[in-house]
């Protein structure tokens, strides 16, 4: 693929073929382009951890799960997760005499052994080694570099992929043997993607003059429209989102696991549940009311609305909050209905994901579960 539909094409994939393996060369190849990417001081900053879901216990993937990852964490087949060695400022003097020695780092340009050994080190190098907020910084910035090489590397490959936030480092350390100068940056998903490459249309961006500017800041990079009219013919400038068939790819995939699909929002809409008799809406609202009813019975609330405001919490300052506490009850709680009307497999998942749907339509924010066909 050429270079600008990598970038043209690269989106946040979120949906992913479970059954489909990724090859272990295409990961190689994604490592590769991380490990070919600019780095400061010639320092080997990024460090990754490959590990492939199904060779995961229940408990890992359970503590990998965040308010925005779940549904893709058992969706995706390989999980990598990146972090930077806090000790890369090791060996540089080394490194960079290297490169004076290949003429990379030339005299010309004022570089020799001893500007290395004199100066560089002991006045720039060594005073941001000793500094954590500097040491951090340069770490996660320069490991950055080297995840988006991986990832446009992954749409090169044909390959969907994702980063989210890397959470229970402490566990991943512990199951895995991760170094104590290992510091967490993403996690990175990748697999086949489910849903269409173009993932609904490339993402909105704003024009480049309210962005970059160009001799001062009070000037606004003039976009050049044959630069842009070639960009677009190139690849790297797509069409946006969303596609008008967008929001029925997204409810097929969504039916196919047994997820929430957006109309659980529709309960007690208008007239309520039954006054749509007779069509598919007033079906699938009737249907609800009996699920939240039976699960309010179940947990001692009045009505949905009860339901909602156990996920919600009062901040200090007067106003209302998502509680992560409440929504994890609430999630328990799901698992313990399902579990006393005999419910299992698909058919506990996707009544419980009924009850999900219905706190993220009134924007509790719930994870669905994933309930394979």
């Amino acid at each position: 693929m050429e270079f600008k539909q990598v970038v043209g094409r690269r989106r946040s994939i979120r949906w992913f073929k479970p059954w489909r393996p990724v090859e272990r060369e295409k990961i190689q190849v994604m490592l590769e382009a991380a490990n070919r990417a600019s780095r400061s001081m010639n320092a080997d900053y990024p460090r990754a951890l490959v590990v492939y879901r199904d060779d995961l216990s229940e408990e890992l993937r359970e503590a990998l799960r965040n308010p925005t990852t779940s549904v893709d964490l058992d969706l995706a087949p390989v999980y990598i997760f990146w972090y930077f060695d806090m000790e890369y400022p090791k060996g540089t003097q080394a490194r960079l005499k290297e490169l004076v020695g290949q003429s990379v780092l030339p005299a010309a340009h004022g570089w020799s052994d001893a500007y290395v050994d004199e100066f560089l080190w002991p006045q720039v190098l060594a005073p941001i080694a000793e500094n954590p907020a500097a040491l951090m910084f340069m770490g996660a910035t320069e490991t950055g570099i080297a995840i988006c090489n991986a990832l446009n590397a992954a749409v090169d490959e044909g390959l969907g992929t994702c980063l989210h936030a890397f959470t229970a480092p402490d566990k991943v350390k512990e199951l895995f043997g991760v170094p104590d100068s290992w510091f967490p940056v993403w996690m990175q998903l990748v697999g086949y993607p489910l849903e269409e490459p173009e993932a609904g249309g490339q993402r909105p961006r704003k024009p480049l003059g309210e962005l970059f500017f160009e001799g001062s800041c009070s000037t606004p990079w003039r976009e050049d429209e044959e630069v842009s009219a070639r960009l677009r013919a190139g690849g790297m400038i797509q069409e946006p989102g969303p596609f008008p068939y967008r929001e029925q790819e997204v409810r097929m995939l969504s039916r196919m696991f047994g997820l929430p699909d957006g109309t659980e929002g529709g309960y007690g809409a208008g007239g309520g549940a039954g006054e749509a008799a007779g069509d598919a809406a007033g079906e699938e609202s009737r249907r609800l009311a009996g699920v939240l009813e039976s699960f309010c019975a179940f947990v001692g609330a009045d009505g949905p609305d009860a339901l909602v405001e156990r996920c919600l919490r009062t901040t200090k300052h007067g106003d209302l909050a998502l509680s992560a506490k409440g929504r994890r009850e609430i999630d328990g709680l799901i698992d313990g209905w399902t579990e006393s009307l005999g419910l299992g497999g698909r058919e506990a998942i996707v009544a419980g994901n009924r009850i999900r749907g219905y706190l993220i339509s009134r924007g509790v924010l719930m994870q669905g579960r994933v309930a394979f066909p």
